[in-house]
C-alpha cells in the first residue's frame, strides 16, 4: 500500500514530472474557485494587525521582468499584487530569489512573500533564505526590517503547516 493519502497524491507523481506546478495550480485552482477560501488564506496569513487586502483572484507561473517566474500571485480587486506563494517542495532556492520576490512586491499596500515547503526541508529552505537577507545590503530579517517593509510593501516567510 502506498503513503500517498490523497487521490491526488497519488496520481500527479504518475501523470507529470511537475510535482510543485501541479500542487500550484491545484491551490490556484481551489483559491479562484472559492471566496471562503480565498478569505481563510488571508485569516491564516494575518500577523497581529498585519492583513492582507482581500484575495480576488489567482494566477500561475507569472513571469516578471528579471526573468523570475513567479509559482502563484494573489490579486486583490484592483489588480494589485498582494501574494507570491512559491513552492519549494525540492526544488533549490535559487541564488538570490527570496530578494528578488521581496523587492518584486507592491509597494502600495500590504503584501507578502510565502515560501510552501513540506516539513522535512522547513530548517534548511529557512537558514537559506537568512542568508540571502544577510548578503543583500539593504535588507535583513528581525522586527526593523519586518516594520519597514510592512510598512513599505508588507511581507512574510512562512510554510505549510504552521
Amino acid at each position: 500500500m502506498s503513503d500517498n493519502h490523497s487521490l491526488l497524491a497519488h496520481l500527479v507523481p504518475k501523470l507529470t514530472r511537475g510535482v510543485e506546478d501541479a500542487a500550484t495550480d491545484a491551490l490556484a485552482f481551489i483559491l479562484n474557485g472559492s471566496k471562503p477560501c480565498r478569505d481563510a488564506l488571508v485569516g491564516m496569513l494575518a500577523v497581529g494587525d498585519r492583513k492582507l487586502e482581500e484575495v480576488a483572484h489567482t494566477k500561475t507561473q507569472v513571469t516578471i521582468s528579471n526573468k523570475s517566474r513567479l509559482d502563484l500571485v494573489a490579486y486583490d480587486s484592483a489588480g494589485s499584487e498582494r501574494l507570491i506563494i512559491e513552492s519549494k517542495f525540492w526544488a533549490p532556492l535559487l541564488a538570490g530569489q527570496a530578494i528578488r520576490y521581496v523587492r518584486h512586491l507592491s509597494c502600495d499596500g500590504p503584501a507578502m512573500l510565502l515560501f510552501v515547503a513540506p516539513r522535512a526541508r522547513h530548517e534548511t529552505l529557512w537558514a537559506k533564505i537568512k542568508q540571502q537577507f544577510k548578503d543583500a545590503s539593504d535588507l535583513e530579517l528581525g522586527s526593523e526590517v519586518a516594520s519597514r517593509i510592512w510598512c513599505n510593501s508588507g511581507w512574510g516567510v512562512g510554510s505549510g503547516g504552521h
